[in-house]
């Protein structure tokens, strides 16, 4: 294969280079917060599971569609299937916090935190707060009693309905 061949797959395929390297990154930053003294053998692992389970060929639109009129950008999604003993989640609430106060170490990525057996979802968007979704009130009445003060005063007649 001649050198502007190669040239040119490169640049056609630069959107799954840089993905690749955005999320090996992602992956490796959050392996040496959660395992410092595994970590060469850890990113080793999940550089392959990055590579072996990306589906080259699936996408879905980009989630904020109002900015993207012209349809140039894509949403990828990225799962890791563990318990939270199998890592120090404490360390990676810290960071995603930290990214609006500019203080490090620092995570700007949308991170769920969804637990399949109480079947919620936890989403800290920033410094400021958090989202807990649920299939069922019932399942986080506990945190909505304990944490009522803390419900913002543009979602509280929304919540409070839900909870009657």
């Amino acid at each position: 294969m001649r050198r502007l061949d190669w040239l040119h797959i490169l640049q056609q395929s630069r959107q799954w280079i840089l993905l690749l390297c955005v999320s090996s990154g992602f992956f490796i930053f959050l392996a040496w917060v959660a395992y410092p003294d595994t970590f060469k053998l850890l990113v080793l692992t999940m550089l392959i599971f990055t590579f072996v389970t990306i589906d080259w060929e699936k996408t879905i639109p980009y989630i904020f569609s109002d900015d993207d009129e012209e349809r140039t950008y894509k949403t990828h999604r990225f799962s890791l299937k563990c318990k939270t003993s199998d890592f120090k989640y404490i360390p990676m609430l810290k960071a995603i916090c930290n990214h609006d106060i500019g203080v490090r170490p620092s995570i700007f990525h949308r991170v769920h935190f969804i637990n399949i057996n109480r079947k919620t979802i936890f989403h800290i968007y920033d410094d400021r707060g958090c989202d807990l979704l649920a299939t069922s009130p019932e399942t986080i009445r506990d945190v909505y009693d304990k944490y009522n003060d803390w419900i913002l005063d543009y979602d509280r007649n929304e919540i409070d309905e839900v909870f009657k």
